[in-house]
């Protein structure tokens, strides 16, 4: 949302979150807050969003902007839905390899139900 401050923005997406059932995540920042944490908290952010399948409205001001690179993550997330490189080829084969476990569970989990 884009808008003069006070008029409501921060309201509007709480409750739009609320009626969607998703959690809002606001990244902490600190004066020490710097690249590589920015891109542990993506990382998390895309690991509870991919794997744990939840709804999560992700909120981010233009005073959160502590560096140029950050803006340039989020056009790529609001471009293709990806920030390049976030996860390294070994992570992202944990994630691939969590994520088979994660759905052979549900399904062996379904079926049970679906017998009983």
């Amino acid at each position: 949302m884009i808008g003069i401050g006070g008029n409501g923005r921060h309201s509007l997406t709480k409750l739009a979150s609320f009626i969607n059932q998703a959690q809002i995540y606001k990244i902490e920042l600190s004066k020490a807050y710097s690249k590589n944490e920015w891109t542990e908290d993506l990382k998390g952010l895309y690991k509870t969003l991919g794997l744990d399948n939840k709804k999560i409205t992700f909120m981010f001001t233009d005073s959160d902007l502590k560096e140029m690179s950050f803006m340039e993550d989020i056009n790529n997330i609001l471009n293709t839905g990806e920030v390049p490189h976030l996860f390294t080829k070994e992570e992202e084969e944990d994630i691939a390899l969590e994520m088979e476990r994660s759905s052979e569970k549900k399904i062996k989990n379904g079926l049970l139900e679906f017998l009983s």
